[in-house]
């Protein structure tokens, strides 16, 4: 029992540690280039987020998929009163002005938005190795190279959607193992969890919602065979709605355009 017990706070120290130094190391280092250099993705996707506020940006049209930009726009207010408001004591109209002739300061909180997000991400891949019951040392150093790797370093200190791309697919698949390891907890709120979630990572980069799907025709086909079939339908008409559906409105493109352009599906033949 003492022993389980090292053993715990051990992993958890480890996995405070952890996420703690990769948050700071990557945090001093995410102002590269600015505010002479600025990616071109980068400035397309701060015109996607400022959409959301127009009446205030001046900004129309969102950007696609929807959902992205507005995570990092959420994440960005955050940092911005609690950085400019509660420390710095500005006002709003001296951040508002602050921020229109620097606007580098924008992308900047929107990489600290993503290295938020891909911290996060570091943590949810420590929960699916505790579900799956790996080995303490192994899980250990498999983090340390994940967090570590060059990959994981692009996404997190890079203003745009796949530091949300990463966390989204990594909570499906903690999901997934979660409801695999004990099948008997798959119920009814786990299909709403899982619409919900797939209809997330639809808009924020489409594919990563096959996982949801994916998952939960495997849960529920493990846990009910053929029976509570109403079940799956639920779970369709709620992902459709809040994922497809909701981004052709907002965004007003064809509810295929992730997989050919509006052209090519005008032109699409049938072929015999």
């Amino acid at each position: 029992m003492k022993t389980k017990t090292q053993i715990f706070y051990l992993e958890k120290a480890f996995i405070i540690f952890l996420l703690f130094i990769f948050f700071i190391y990557n945090l001093y280092k995410i102002n590269y280039g600015l505010p002479y250099f600025t990616n071109i993705d980068e400035i397309r996707y701060q015109y996607g987020a400022l959409s959301y506020l127009s009446f205030l940006s001046g900004y129309y049209g969102f950007a696609e998929p929807v959902i992205g930009p507005l995570i990092s726009l959420i994440l960005i207010l955050k940092f911005i009163f609690i950085n400019e408001i509660l420390i710095n004591f500005q006002s709003i109209d001296e951040i508002a002005n602050k921020i229109y002739f620097n606007p580098e300061i924008f992308i900047l909180y929107g990489r600290i938005a993503s290295l938020t997000t891909a911290t996060i991400s570091i943590f949810f891949l420590f929960l699916i190795f505790k579900k799956l019951k790996i080995n303490f040392l192994v899980y250990s150093f498999l983090l340390l190279t994940f967090a570590s790797s060059l990959p994981v370093y692009n996404v997190a200190s890079y203003f745009g959607k796949h530091s949300h791309f990463l966390l989204v697919f990594l909570i499906q698949l903690y999901f997934l193992f979660k409801y695999l390891v004990k099948i008997d907890r798959f119920n009814f709120k786990s299909y709403i969890i899982f619409a919900f979630l797939g209809s997330m990572a639809w808009g924020i980069l489409y594919w990563p919602a096959f996982i949801s799907i994916y998952a939960v025709l495997i849960l529920h086909f493990k846990r009910f065979n053929f029976s509570k079939i109403h079940y799956l339908l639920i779970f369709f008409a709620i992902f459709v709605l809040c994922g497809p559906t909701f981004g052709m409105l907002i965004y007003n493109v064809p509810i295929l355009e992730f997989l050919a352009t509006g052209e090519q599906l005008k032109n699409l033949e049938i072929i015999s």
